[in-house]
């Protein structure tokens, strides 16, 4: 599954997963999350798939280092209403602030990276007779 989403958290330090991403990467309440934290993002990976991954094909003495390197990072886990907590020293997620996240398959895993998104200019309160200056073509006696 690829994808891009766009999440707004209604509390701090907690971030809901779409239904439909959950399904799409068939997560379920206590799947555990890996987090790091890069410049301009946040990576998360699925520890299950990493489990799950065609170990066979690493070399049997870099199979543990990569799992200890996994275990070392900041690690959440999704709960039973979609919400993975945000550990503040990785993301200070804000509510009502909008982040993005985009989902990427790399072949047996995932790897999601979530990023805050711009806030959005705040937009000009415009009175009735603003709109209808705006809105009247030339000659109908609308004034502005």
């Amino acid at each position: 599954m690829n994808g891009s989403f766009q999440l707004t958290p209604k509390s701090n330090g907690i971030l809901t997963l779409p239904s439909s991403l959950r399904r799409g990467l068939a997560l379920v309440p206590g799947d555990v999350l890996s987090v790091q934290h890069f410049p301009l993002s946040v990576q998360l990976e699925i520890y299950r798939e990493l489990l799950a991954d065609q170990w066979e094909l690493v070399a049997p003495q870099a199979r543990w280092q990569y799992l200890q390197q996994f275990l070392l990072r900041t690690l959440t886990a999704i709960d039973a209403k979609g919400r993975l907590p945000m550990p503040p020293a990785i993301l200070q997620v804000r509510r009502g602030e909008a982040y993005g996240l985009q989902v990427f398959n790399r072949g047996h895993v995932h790897s999601l990276f979530l990023f805050q998104l711009p806030p959005k200019p705040p937009q000009k309160q415009l009175g009735a007779r603003q709109i209808a200056g705006q809105v009247a073509a030339p000659g109908c006696g609308a004034r502005s």
